[in-house]
């Protein structure tokens, strides 16, 4: 359970993880080198192995057999030119074309916030209160 905002200019992400109705804490954005920002939501184990693919080159023939799992991770990648770009189930992404996107369960309430004129950890401090599943602290990456 995540949501994890962009902005334009900053990346934020809850800190909430949930494991068999256990509550934790975890970090869910990560710099990839100087200036990528990555957010990773869904099932921890395959965003890890996603983030390693990530930064290991994003070679096609090594995807993560996890995302074809019946669990899998979602990645949100923002690169310099702050487009953002989205991997899911394959090792092609999607770009999308809006000026702030967010992803996660909290998404719908996040984009919202940002529709309305809040910045990204505005957005997840909204989502973190109205959503279930998120919360736990709040992190913010800017690119």
């Amino acid at each position: 359970m995540t949501v994890i905002a962009w902005d334009g200019t900053t990346l934020a992400a809850d800190r909430l993880t949930i494991n068999t109705y256990v509550r934790g804490t975890t970090n869910k954005i990560f710099r990839l080198g100087q200036n990528e920002l990555v957010g990773l939501s869904g099932d921890y184990d395959c965003a890890e192995a996603l983030l390693h693919w990530l930064l290991d080159g994003r070679e096609i023939d090594k995807w993560p057999a996890s995302q074809s799992s019946a669990g899998w991770a979602r990645a949100m990648v923002v690169p310099a030119d702050r487009s953002v770009y989205f991997y899911e189930r394959t090792p092609h992404s999607l770009v999308i074309a809006m000026p702030h996107y967010a992803i996660g369960i909290g998404r719908e309430c996040a984009i919202g916030a940002m529709a309305a004129g809040a910045d990204a950890r505005t957005a997840v401090e909204i989502a973190s209160r109205l959503i279930d599943g998120c919360g736990g602290g709040i992190d913010t990456l800017q690119l």
